[in-house]
């Protein structure tokens, strides 16, 4: 956590929740478009837990919290993006063994570059 030590709260939460805003709508978007295709039904946690990561860094916000509550605030959402990294690269890589979606499409794409950016803040 050494990098998101030296950046603004306010970038913090902004950037967090800018990104899963955008995997959570790119998510929808795609189950909408695809939702003929029973295999989407794991591809959906992606959103579950983008949304519980922006409902743990929101508490940044609150100016009362301790240095205590702020690292563990950062240790869970650390660990949650990780989670969500890992939960993005398995999904995309189940989807596109079936062979129905390429790996380079356009929805996957703007995934991986979301958890990158949120990524890059923890490392």
């Amino acid at each position: 956590m050494s990098k998101i030590a030296n950046e603004s709260t306010t970038i913090i939460v902004d950037t967090i929740m800018g990104e899963c805003e955008s995997i959570i709508s790119e998510v929808e978007d795609f189950v909408n478009e695809y939702e003929f295709t029973t295999e989407l039904d794991d591809f959906e946690s992606i959103r579950y837990i983008a949304e519980e990561l922006q409902s743990t860094i929101v508490v940044l916000e609150v100016d009362v919290l301790t240095e205590e509550q702020k690292t563990s605030t950062l240790a869970e959402a650390e660990s949650l993006s990780i989670h969500l990294y890992q939960t993005i690269k398995y999904e995309v890589d189940a989807l596109t063994e079936l062979e129905l979606f390429d790996y380079n499409c356009e929805e996957f794409m703007n995934l991986r570059d979301s958890i990158n950016t949120i990524r890059s803040l923890f490392v």
